[in-house]
């Protein structure tokens, strides 16, 4: 039986009509080789049946960095933080509360991975990204992490093209970026199986249409999937509150309050499933003991901000669901490192989607 021999660098240049060091640079998507001569490379290759060797990349890539001075290559993080029509870009200390959780575990990631985090924090206006884009080009910053955003699209200024990038969430939707993101249909789903389990009979559901317009149907629809499994006269409507328009915030505070007792009231849920913790409040405002009177299981039980007597002690007691943001945070990361270790710069034809599975936690805020 004969054996043969391995495709080399060497018959992929004499194919191509190009050296040997091209073909390296070529294979590895570096963008001082023009398109058409990477393409060329990449067929010769493709006609050859050349196979690339993992070890030996590997190998390669830690060599190389061992050459290389010591210092750290950034990867920026985006906090788009402010509606449009606002003067500041700071956040309050309940919006900070848990997005610092993503950006702790993006600075664990990139330093396993021997990067550094800059995190900067704009308005989503053009004028603002269009400056960041200049600061990020000046520094030569090449990878860029765009945390969940409070609209759908990115406005213009930021020059994806020449940036390795991924999203945080289902926020943002255009442009379709790699993402990491909680699988929160799976997240309702394990939520009314466990409280279902532990004997609840009655589990509604709460929301509104801002977590609606920010990351879909998923919450809703998992609910809605887990609804099927339970007898007809179980199956709680779910409350999706519309956000008020009113101008004056105390009416617009007081309008949702009475709509989300119309609804308990008539329901009678005996525990609440929801991501806002304003639940917990207009609750416990109006004397209702949280578990004794109704359970509360959060959908974000790790990544909470403090609300009325739940602050940063106790308000990781409550029982609801793990997103796991350092897995996602991580995984976003990585969906960036990765893509700037083979030279692979803007918008992906097709972009890829990590879903982090949900896990369940126990809490003070259910009584059984």
């Amino acid at each position: 039986m004969t054996t043969r021999s391995p495709i080399t660098l060497r018959d992929i240049a004499a194919l191509a009509h190009v050296n040997v060091s091209t073909v390296s640079r070529a294979l590895s998507n570096n963008p001082q080789i023009p398109e058409s001569t990477r393409e060329r490379v990449r067929e010769a290759a493709r006609s050859l049946g050349y196979r690339p060797n993992p070890y030996v990349r590997a190998f390669t890539t830690y060599v190389r960095n061992r050459r290389t001075p010591e210092r750290r290559a950034t990867i920026a993080v985006l906090d788009l933080v402010t509606p449009p029509g606002t003067k500041s870009a700071a956040r309050t200390d309940a919006q900070y509360g848990w997005v610092s959780g993503y950006i702790d575990a993006l600075k664990r990631r990139a330093t396993e991975l021997g990067f550094h985090i800059d995190v900067f924090r704009h308005r989503p206006v053009a004028e603002e990204l269009a400056a960041l884009d200049r600061v990020l080009y000046n520094r030569g910053i090449r990878g860029i992490v765009i945390l969940p955003t409070p609209e759908n699209t990115l406005p213009p200024g930021l020059r994806l093209d020449r940036l390795a990038c991924a999203t945080i969430d289902l926020s943002l939707r255009t442009p379709n970026l790699p993402r990491a993101t909680p699988d929160y249909f799976a997240a309702t789903v394990l939520a009314m199986e466990k409280l279902t389990q532990k004997g609840y009979r009655r589990i509604g559901f709460y929301s509104n249409d801002l977590e609606i317009r920010r990351i879909g149907d998923r919450w809703l629809g998992g609910v809605l999937f887990a609804q099927q499994m339970l007898p007809e006269a179980a199956r709680v409507p779910p409350l999706i509150l519309a956000t008020s328009t009113d101008p004056d915030p105390d009416r617009s505070w007081a309008k949702m309050r009475e709509a989300f007792f119309v609804w308990l009231n008539r329901e009678k849920p005996d525990v609440i499933l929801a991501n806002s913790l304003y639940v917990v409040l207009w609750l416990e405002e109006a004397g209702c003991r949280i578990p004794q009177d109704v359970g509360f299981a959060s959908l974000s039980a790790c990544l909470t901000s403090p609300v009325g007597h739940w602050n940063n002690e106790n308000i990781h007691s409550m029982a609801g669901i793990n997103q796991q943001t350092d897995l996602v945070a991580a995984q976003a990361l990585d969906l960036v490192a990765n893509q700037i270790f083979n030279n692979e710069f803007g918008l992906p034809e097709s972009a890829p989607m990590v879903l982090i599975p949900p896990l369940w936690k126990d809490g003070e805020t259910l009584a059984r």
